[in-house]
């Protein structure tokens, strides 16, 4: 009788390559398009899928299907890359992804209408915001966020993480050779991967949105045929190294009398106006390095913006109403003796993070 018993126990045990069909028949269940997340298999699937040359690891928690016999290189390992990389940019930044070809984007006022809510206009931090939220729900967190960036991960990008939640401005303040540039840039990861902007409109306004009298004008003349232009991450994008001689033209603008005498423009008009820098970087992030060598003239100019989100330029008021996250890189006051960062600035930005 235990003789029976033990031989009919034998045959209930799945052989390896019964357990290996098993997990194969679950991956072509759960797989899409050749590609399959470790959250839809079980451990051990995964790992005996691997081990036999079924499944390939792309990145964390991402698979393609392949052949044993498929070798990186092939045509067939390249159609799954890219099915990869279309799943895994949807889920991280919706479906208006930038894998999309320019091509099936809206060129006009009016295509952009018809595609309804699914362009609509938001402001920079609330852009920066849900797309970080977006990969803090994706288990993403300290050097992850910021590739790169190594010994960082519990100490400063923690309080960037805490900065752009709450949408303020940001102050790097730390030693030479601390990365607060690449610091800097890194935030631009977390921008949209393309958003419209209107054809002609040195502020980019958004074509939903327009900003100004020259994107007014622009509307009002094209109207729905009015051209529109995508926007990548990297055009979002800008910085100056302050030096002394750096000027309210240079980062703001300048108003033009020739210009505003021959078209007719009041001088406080801003289409008299010719935009500088700051400015020409509007829906984007825009990183002033070495903030303490900037002129306090102009460092009062960057705070009416942060403030009122006015400036005056020779004397005349000019209202700019610029979308932006403004972030500055600094030494401590007691490293360089080169300068300081005038109070009324220095209390207008929202966070401080020190980097050493």
């Amino acid at each position: 009788g235990i003789l029976i018993s033990t031989v009919e126990q034998d045959a209930t045990i799945a052989t390896p390559s019964e357990k290996l069909a098993d997990a194969l028949n679950k991956m072509q269940a759960v797989q899409t398009d050749g590609i399959v997340r470790a959250s839809q298999l079980s451990r051990t699937s995964l790992e005996r899928l691997t081990k036999a040359g079924f499944l390939c690891e792309i990145i964390r928690g991402w698979y393609y299907v392949t052949n044993p016999t498929v070798s990186p290189g092939s045509t067939a390992w390249y159609s799954h890359y890219w099915s990869f990389l279309r799943q895994y940019l949807t889920e991280k930044f919706g479906s208006s992804h930038g894998s999309l070809p320019l091509a099936s984007l809206p060129e006009t006022l009016g295509a952009l209408k018809a595609t309804g809510s699914r362009h609509a206009a938001r402001g920079v931090k609330d852009e920066l915001r849900a797309n970080l939220v977006t990969a803090l729900a994706a288990g993403d967190s300290g050097e992850r966020l910021f590739p790169g960036l190594v010994g960082y991960g519990d100490t400063v990008i923690p309080q960037v993480v805490n900065a752009v939640l709450a949408g303020h401005d940001l102050l790097l303040l730390g030693l030479r050779g601390q990365a607060k540039t690449r610091l800097a840039r890194a935030l631009a990861r977390f921008l949209d991967a393309q958003v419209p902007a209107l054809v002609g409109d040195p502020l980019r306004s958004h074509p939903l949105a327009p900003v100004g009298a020259v994107a007014e004008d622009i509307v009002r003349r094209d109207g729905d045929a009015a051209k529109v232009t995508w926007l990548s991450r990297d055009e979002r994008y800008g910085e100056k190294l302050a030096t002394p001689d750096v000027s309210v033209a240079d980062l703001i603008g300048d108003v033009d009398p020739i210009r505003a005498t021959r078209e007719g423009y009041d001088l406080g008009d801003l289409r008299a106006v010719t935009f500088g820098i700051v400015p020409r970087t509007n829906r984007g992030i825009f990183c002033i390095n070495e903030l303490p060598d900037l002129a306090p003239r102009i460092q009062v100019a960057l705070f009416n913006i942060l403030e009122e989100q006015d400036v005056q330029v020779r004397g005349i008021p000019l209202r700019l109403p610029l979308d932006l996250m403004l972030v500055f890189t600094a030494n401590p006051e007691d490293y360089t003796s080169r300068g300081q960062i005038i109070t009324p600035l220095k209390d207008r930005i929202g966070a401080q993070v020190l980097t050493h």
